[in-house]
């Protein structure tokens, strides 16, 4: 489990600072688990939502790309969402646990903080996390479990910024998952 959350988070490092755009997504439909590939989207929970393409401004925030397996979504302005569906919510509350338990070993300092949040618009807990690496680099996440439509999952919101409210989370991830007000 360990190497699995290892690797999940590297992956998700490797996306949400990635500089290429990956606009051939590949997916996974959830009602046949067959790959598909779609054009500048990506499927969370069954529904599809357009990957944010604007690259050529000087705001690189909704210059983004998708990668599956894990799947994950990642912007070239350091903030990226990942998610994980699980075999049941007990399981997918478990990850959380287990996520901020190995972050907090492998930082210089360390804050987790219980958060309540949306997820699909469905109320969902898990934490609110600040860690500085023992290279001096700062990161922020927000880590929940939920279910949605029936599917238990483990969703990450991450960022080189704190985020404080919805108006520092972009669009295309406020759509999928935002702060309680």
């Amino acid at each position: 489990m360990r190497h699995l959350l290892t690797t999940f988070l590297c992956l998700t490092f490797t996306a949400a600072f990635s500089q290429e755009a990956n606009s051939n997504a590949l997916l996974t439909d959830s009602t046949t688990s067959k790959q598909i590939t779609r054009k500048d989207s990506f499927v969370f929970a069954g529904k599809t939502y357009a990957i944010p393409r604007d690259c050529e401004g000087k705001d690189q925030s909704n210059c983004c790309s998708y990668v599956s397996k894990p799947d994950q979504l990642g912007c070239d302005n350091g903030t990226g969402l990942s998610w994980d569906y699980m075999q049941n919510l007990k399981v997918a509350a478990w990850n959380v646990e287990s996520f901020a338990s190995q972050m907090q070993q492998q930082q210089k300092t360390f804050k987790k903080e219980p958060i309540t949040c949306y997820l699909l618009g469905k109320e969902v807990s898990g934490y609110a996390i600040s860690c500085e690496t023992k290279e001096n680099h700062k990161w922020y996440a927000i880590v929940v479990s939920g279910e949605v439509d029936g599917r238990a999952m483990m969703v990450e919101l991450r960022s080189t910024k704190k985020i404080k409210h919805n108006g520092q989370i972009q669009p295309v991830f406020r759509q999928i998952l935002s702060l309680k007000s």
